[in-house]
């Protein structure tokens, strides 16, 4: 009996402990939704992106080829613990919380969200609030390339392949069919699209969806005002989406790869100069400018011999500007979905091998085709499997 104080003042402090909570600060934000793959990333972000172009003007197919080369399918540190999306430093006019992450100095200062929805939030009124940015929105906002070449000449990434890395995963995943439709009611929370037709003019406030043309305000970034001119022609139409709509969107999905891509957890490379690109798995560089084997090596941490192997070259081999060059072993076999590629003129099997990610060895056993042999115009080459005997 003698113990019972002892065991009262226990189940005294855990109920006092389950009645009041952990203490949680209330600026902490909300834990980031992990996707592994693009086909999820596009899945959850689309209608976003979407309700953001009748807002502010920003292309869909712009806003989430950002967002998947910045965060790598909202895989990376600064997307997972910060919400951001885009990379967006603080700059001078910053006044939310931030995160310290290693980019082009050390120790460098993020943006941090609340949620990843108010990340694309941001991206768009940065892009409008910046006048470097401004001429962007004279053009029209299906004209993707443009876009992404006008982010690259603004200075959004170093990247010089920056336009390129944008346009392919725009094109890969056809991203630009989003810039064709516009949010109907509640769009940004799974309501469906409408098509554009009429005029798209007026006022947004907030978070709503407004108008390609006209005011934004009241957004984390400050007020963002300007002109549109040449993007959404037509009223946003509010009635449910078409089925042929829909069925186009459906496609848009069920062509998207679900490969996983690996997730740089160091965050020592620079955001908006994604050095790293994956294909297949598998990790490859572009060749610069006057880089020579030895810089790529030291880089890199490989050996001159690996650089050789994994990308099935020769001895003497000399790096070239604007060359894919793998850093790790390519794979035996392409990625689901893509199972045969027809060869265009030009096309040599190493090419193709670089393409796909595929070794060139396996390429030649898969087409039953004597190694330095090479595919015609017009021939198809199996990239997963032997292709049948006759």
């Amino acid at each position: 009996m003698h113990k019972s104080p002892y065991c009262i003042f226990f189940l005294f402090l855990l109920g006092g402990l389950v009645s009041c909570g952990v203490f949680r600060p209330a600026s902490v934000s909300s834990p980031a939704p992990l996707t592994t793959s693009a086909a999820e990333y596009i899945q959850r972000y689309k209608d976003l992106a979407v309700s953001e172009m009748a807002r502010s003007g920003v292309p869909a197919s712009i806003t989430l080829a950002q967002g998947m080369v910045e965060s790598d399918y909202g895989r990376s540190t600064l997307a997972r613990t910060a919400n951001n999306h885009f990379g967006i430093k603080c700059h001078n006019d910053w006044r939310g919380p931030s995160v310290r992450h290693h980019d082009d100095r050390h120790n460098e200062c993020f943006r941090k969200y609340s949620t990843a929805e108010d990340s694309f939030y941001d991206h768009s009124d940065f892009l409008r609030s910046r006048s470097r940015y401004s001429f962007l929105f004279d053009l029209p906002v299906t004209d993707y390339k443009s876009w992404a070449r006008g982010l690259k000449k603004a200075g959004y990434a170093t990247n010089p392949h920056y336009a390129e890395m944008l346009i392919r995963k725009i094109e890969e995943y056809n991203l630009h069919l989003y810039d064709h439709m516009l949010p109907v009611a509640g769009a940004g929370t799974g309501a469906g699209y409408g098509t554009s037709s009429g005029t798209a003019s007026g006022t947004g406030s907030g978070r709503t969806s407004g108008a390609a043309s006209g005011t934004a305000s009241g957004t984390a970034s400050g007020t963002a005002t300007g002109t549109t001119s040449g993007t959404i022609s037509g009223t946003a139409s509010r009635s449910v989406a078409s089925e042929e709509t829909r069925v186009r969107e459906k496609e848009i999905l069920s062509d998207v790869k679900t490969s996983r891509p690996l997730i740089n957890d160091n965050f020592t490379v620079n955001i908006h100069d994604q050095r790293v690109i994956e294909n297949n798995g598998s990790k490859y560089i572009i060749v610069r400018d006057e880089e020579s084997m030895e810089m790529i090596m030291e880089e890199f941490d490989v050996f001159r011999w690996e650089i050789l192997r994994f990308n099935d070259l020769e001895d003497d081999y000399v790096p070239r500007p604007g060359q894919i060059l793998y850093i790790q072993p390519k794979r035996a076999r392409a990625e689901a979905g893509k199972e045969k590629y027809t060869a265009a003129a030009g096309d040599t099997m190493h090419s193709i091998s670089q393409k796909y990610g595929v070794k060139l060895n396996k390429l030649y056993e898969y087409n039953r085709m004597a190694r330095g042999s090479e595919a015609e115009a017009g021939q198809v080459i199996w990239l997963r499997k032997a292709k049948p005997a006759r």
